[in-house]
This record gives structure tokens, C-alpha cells and sequence, in this order.
């Protein structure tokens, strides 16, 4: 697996990793208080680690069977030109709905003031947060269906797994790796869980500006991963002797040849 394709897999991992399930969920777990709350905390991110591994398990069998199958097919479609100037297009409407609505400062903050006052930093996960922390099996629950929310917007973690894919490396190799990448998700959760068990109460104005500044972006989450998504889908469509260079696209626009 070259060090690219490593690279690329960090930076997607990192991005997962700003998810609600496996960022804000946790900061809202740590401004609670409570015996074993780290405890709580680590179980909760070890669900969330195990529902994505297992996701990715399935994606990366489904798409090494779908090669092995029909590696040839697919092949050749992809680098049609038909093909690619699809993925230019979709790429382009990605990052249009990316960068559209509030992304200034003072719209954001404008935005999680008003979801705040109404609803409360954590929304409607408030009594969700306090049942998993009562019973062992919600906390499980909480974990699943904070993965299963994200599923329509884990472009990020589709385009690993096609990475890890077509990295021809071998299964368990492939597996190995998408260890790593889901231990990297985590990472920033567990830097936070430190840093509370380090500091204590004297971090809670810190936690709650944090979480309320994160709760307030949540909704806009889908937005820039699409932005992300479309930036990562334009680098395919244009790479590669086959791909759609910027001189193919103005003909195209003004009707030249």
C-alpha cells in the first residue's frame, strides 16, 4: 500500500472523525458527571469503533468481490468518457450544495444561538445521553444509532474503503488498516477524554462553549462533507490519462470542439 494512499486514508479518517457520533456525542458524555463516566465514555467509542469497522468490513468484501467478479466491466466503464463527465458533474453539484447557506461566523454562530435557546446544546439527544448512561445496552444503542444516522452522509468512509480496495493490497492487510483508520476516527474523543480526567472540573466552561459551538453545526455537517465529497470526486474525474482536464470542459460549456 503506498504512502499516498495512507495519506489520503488519514485525512478521511480525520474528517470522520468530526461526527457527531464520534465527537460531539462524546463531548456531551463528558460534561455529564457520574461513577466510571470515563469508563462509560471508552465503552461508548469502542461501539462506535466496532458499528464502523464492521460497516467497513462489509464494504470492503462487497467491493473486492465486485472486482473480482466483475473487476474488467467496471473497469472499462469508469474510464469511459460518459462516465467521467457524470462524476465531474455530480462532483460540481456536490460542492455548489457544499458551500451554499450560512458558512460566515456571524451566520453560524447567528444559527447555533437560536438552535440553542430552543432546544438546548444537545437537542434531542439530552435524554438519550442520560438513559445510556443509566443501562449498559443503551449506551450500546446510542453508539449504533448515532452510526446509523451518519450512513447517508459517510462519504468519507466510502471513499476509504474504495481506496483500501483498490489498493490491491491483501484481505488481512485491508483489514489492518481499516483498524487503524477506525482508531483514528476515535482519536480526538479520546484526546478530550484525557484531557477532562486531567483537568477536571476547572475544563467545564471550556467543554460547554465547545459543545455548544458544535451542537450549533452539527445541521451543517452534511453540507461540507458534501463539499469534501465533490472536491475528492473532481480530483478522480480529472486524474489519469482518461480524465476530464479543464481545457475538455470549456469546449464542452461554449460548443467548441
Amino acid at each position: 500500500m503506498s504512502i499516498d494512499t495512507l495519506a489520503q486514508l488519514a485525512v478521511l479518517a480525520l474528517i470522520d472523525s468530526t461526527s457527531i457520533g464520534t465527537l460531539v456525542i462524546p463531548l456531551w458524555l463528558l460534561l455529564r458527571r457520574g461513577r466510571a463516566l470515563a469508563a462509560k465514555v471508552l465503552f461508548y467509542l469502542a461501539v462506535v469503533a466496532a458499528f464502523y469497522y464492521a460497516l467497513g468490513v462489509l464494504l470492503i468484501s462487497g467491493g473486492r468481490a465486485l472486482v473480482e467478479g466483475y473487476g474488467e466491466v467496471v473497469g472499462s466503464v469508469l474510464q469511459t468518457p460518459g462516465f467521467r463527465w457524470a462524476a465531474l458533474a455530480a462532483a460540481v453539484a456536490l460542492i455548489v450544495y457544499g458551500f451554499s447557506g450560512p458558512w460566515s461566523k456571524d451566520e453560524r454562530d447567528k444559527a447555533a444561538a437560536l438552535k440553542a435557546a430552543q432546544r438546548g446544546p444537545e437537542g434531542g439527544w439530552g435524554a438519550r445521553i442520560d438513559r445510556a448512561l443509566r443501562h449498559p445496552g443503551a449506551l450500546v444503542g446510542l453508539g449504533v444509532v448515532a452510526g446509523l444516522l451518519e450512513v447517508p452522509t459517510m462519504l468519507p468512509y466510502l471513499a476509504a474503503s474504495g481506496l483500501l480496495v483498490g489498493s490491491g493490497a491483501a484481505f488481512p492487510v485491508q483489514l489492518g488498516v481499516l483498524a487503524l483508520y477506525c482508531l483514528v476516527m476515535i482519536l480526538p474523543a479520546l484526546l478530550l477524554l484525557f484531557a477532562r480526567l486531567a483537568l477536571g472540573t476547572r475544563a467545564d466552561a471550556w467543554f460547554e462553549r465547545v459543545a455548544a459551538k458544535l451542537g450549533g453545526m452539527v445541521s451543517e455537517s452534511a453540507k461540507w462533507i458534501a463539499a469534501i465529497g465533490g472536491i475528492l470526486m473532481l480530483r478522480w474525474a480529472s486524474s489519469g490519462p482518461d480524465g476530464v482536464g479543464v481545457g475538455d470542459v470549456f469546449p464542452a460549456l461554449f460548443g467548441g470542439g
